[in-house]
């Protein structure tokens, strides 16, 4: 950064930025900071003795599920090779991948090459990946990692002033930064074959920087790739403090949560407060700047055990283990689940609950491993408020705040447990889901489009339904960033009631979040069915409606769906949060349906109308052909035609010129309607509602 020694000229510079024509926007850089609490935030407690139990992945890891062939990719202040958790046979190498090492397949040196944050928090990057993917080289050491046999793609983003640097006793500030390019950032582990990126730092501030919209575009470029980021540790200021890059849409964000307090003292324990029902004070909080539900998931982070760095630049061969707390903890946990996760997917375990590669799946969507960690969490039952020092179990019962809605902007979902997706030895699949094996390509819907899936409920049992889309980036500093709006409700066939997310504005449709979850309880849909019996089978739909899809021709999704979760509980209450019961005029059955059918509580019918299908043929050849300018269209980019004049393309179809013929032969005139503010044509009235309100607020 060039010194601001001649600061009138550095605000002339800015000015004329400012005023420039080709200049979108300007603003501040901000410096990147680790997501751990210094020790001086600390209590005095150790709570890391449960975690895997608390996410329930042991019976995946007992059954040898561990992370086998799996690349997980870590980007942080350096990586201390010589630690007995990643310590290898092989040469070091930097900047080279090498997919047979035992642990590190790369080390990508974007800051430099050593782990240089030994002395102020004994080794960020080294304590992090530990707990994503640590194992002993020696064998005479606990493996510390969630998925132990998983190898690492790491990217050093670390450096530190060398003036202060390896001082004895001097804590030398680390500074990370990050390329501006997110290819530069990312593309070396991917091309490592890293699909899970575990991100334990961030940017004070806007939570939708330049870096989370560029974030947002990377996942909907490379659909396989999961970001799992920190939310921050500032969520002792209230409200609205998530960082960035962890308000990317896209992003799996992740929250602290506490575990155990077996290590506590009897009489200073206090289990009624320091539990694992209770979320971090300093666990970032939303909502984001544009009133999304962030995070989405909360996860053991208060003392969790790693591995410990030695001094840069040493080699001394060490097993050491040091304590860490803060939202850069709990975010490699929910990582290393993801992990697990992705193993028992491409194994095929899924299906029938033994390893049958038959029924494993080679493309694997980022989206549908966020919605199955997002499905599997339950709610937890209090915040703990600011808390320093010396304190009464008294007074931290005081303190703590009771979470009586789920989900909310503390916990986001709750904390995700394996245990309710994954079975063993049993045939019959605890979820269902799609895209599978059966299905290769992800569900995709068009703007206005509807799928309708039929599910069959049981007495006593809850029907849980999840969505989740990759949406393309939205504009900075806007009011809303969600650009293609989906839709999931649950209705009762010929009946007028509809059960809406649990996130949804007044008990309505969500239109701010590309996460959506319905929960309907078989006692609350028996009231609005003829069922004569205590023990009849209700069935129910759930529908998925595109009910703005502007960007692009469809939108991709990935659909989970579940019985019986009655662990999904909120706040102190003893009843099962169920999604908001509205009356509303039935719904059209002229819809197209998708999916796979299972001989179970559930059926899912497949029919698709032949018409259906050759009208929107007909329609997407049609706006291939033709398309027009929007200039505040996201990711616009400049495309040369026949003729060689510069054109402009947007992502979604408009402007259709001409006509085009239905099923039954009639020549169709298409009247475009023009936006008064841009030019934007359409022949959609609703769809021209729509882009003013989404465009020209």
């Amino acid at each position: 950064m060039p010194s601001l020694a001649n600061f009138e000229t550095w605000v002339k510079a800015v000015l004329w930025l400012c005023r420039h024509p080709t200049v979108l926007y300007v603003t501040k850089h901000t410096k990147l900071q680790t997501q751990t609490l210094p020790p001086s935030m600390w209590t005095s407690r150790r709570l890391d003795a449960d975690t895997s139990n608390l996410m329930g992945t042991l019976e995946a890891q007992s059954n040898g599920i561990l992370g086998n062939g799996v690349v997980v990719a870590v980007t942080d202040s350096g990586l201390y090779m010589d630690h007995d958790q990643f310590d290898q046979p092989t040469p070091r190498e930097f900047n080279r991948i090498n997919l047979n090492a035992r642990k590190v397949v790369l080390y990508h040196a974007i800051g430099d090459r050593v782990e240089q944050s030994e002395t102020v928090t004994c080794g960020h990057g080294t304590h992090v990946a530990g707990i994503v993917a640590g194992s002993s080289f020696s064998g005479t050491s606990t493996n510390v990692g969630l998925a132990p046999n998983a190898k690492i793609a790491f990217a050093d983003i670390g450096t530190q002033d060398p003036v202060c640097a390896n001082q004895p006793g001097v804590k030398c500030p680390v500074r990370l930064a990050t390329p501006s390019n997110v290819l530069d950032l990312l593309g070396r582990q991917l091309d490592a074959g890293a699909r899970i990126f575990s991100f334990s730092w961030g940017l004070p501030g806007d939570d939708y920087s330049r870096q989370a919209r560029d974030f947002d575009q990377f996942v909907v470029n490379n659909p396989e790739t999961l970001l799992v980021i920190a939310a921050g540790n500032s969520g002792d200021n209230g409200s609205g403090t998530i960082t960035s890059p962890a308000g990317a849409k896209n992003a799996l964000t992740v929250g602290a949560s506490l575990s155990s307090v077996e290590s506590l003292q009897e009489s200073l324990a206090c289990p009624t407060v320091f539990n694992p029902q209770s979320v971090a004070s300093f666990s970032s909080q939303g909502p984001t700047s544009d009133g999304r539900l962030k995070p989405d998931v909360v996860a053991p982070g208060q003392i969790l055990v790693s591995a410990q760095s030695e001094a840069s630049y040493s080699t001394v061969k060490t097993s050491r283990l040091c304590p860490l707390q803060g939202t850069s903890q709990s975010t490699p946990v929910v990582a290393g689940m993801a992990v697990l996760l992705h193993e028992w997917l491409r194994d095929g375990w899924w299906k029938d609950g033994v390893l049958n590669k038959a029924f494993g799946m080679t493309s694997i969507p980022a989206a549908l491993i966020k919605a199955l960690i997002i499905h599997s969490s339950r709610g937890l039952t209090r915040r703990l408020n600011n808390i320093r020092g010396m304190i009464t179990c008294k007074f931290a019962e005081a303190q703590a705040q009771p979470l009586r809605q789920y989900p909310d902007n503390m916990q986001g979902y709750g904390l995700p447990d394996m245990s309710t997706l994954a079975a063993f030895g049993q045939s019959l699949p605890k979820v269902y889901f799609l895209p599978n094996t059966s299905s290769a390509n992800s569900p995709s819907i068009a703007h206005k489009g509807v799928h309708i899936y039929s599910f069959d409920v049981r007495p006593k049992e809850s029907l849980r339904v999840t969505l989740v889309w990759n949406d393309p980036p939205g504009a900075m500093f806007a009011t809303k960033m969600l650009q293609n709006d989906l839709d999931l409700s649950i209705s009762i066939p010929n009946s007028t009631v509809t059960i809406y997310p649990l996130s949804g504005t007044n008990g309505g449709k969500d239109s701010v979040n590309n996460v959506e979850m319905v929960v309907a309880p078989y006692d609350l849909l028996r009231q609005y069915t003829n069922a004569s019996a205590n023990d009849a089978i209700i069935r129910v739909e759930a529908r998925v409606v595109g009910f703005s899809v502007l960007v692009g021709l469809s939108q991709p999704y990935a659909l989970v769906a579940s019985a019986g979760m009655t662990s999904a509980r909120g706040g102190d209450s003893s009843t099962f949060p169920s999604s908001t019961l509205n009356k509303t005029t039935a719904p059209s059955s002229a819809v197209a349906s998708r999916g796979f059918v299972w001989e179970s509580w559930m059926t899912i019918t497949l029919s698709v109308l032949g018409g259906v299908l050759v009208l929107v043929g007909a329609v997407v050849l049609i706006v291939r052909r033709f398309r027009t300018a929007d200039p505040e269209a996201p990711y616009v980019t400049p495309q040369q035609t026949p003729r060689g004049d510069a054109t402009w393309s947007r992502p979604y179809p408009a402007g259709v010129r001409g006509s085009v013929n239905d099923t039954g032969g009639r020549s169709l005139s298409i009247e475009q309607d023009v936006c008064p503010y841009c030019g934007f044509l359409t022949r959609d009235a609703v769809s021209l509602v729509d882009h003013v309100q989404r465009f020209h607020p």
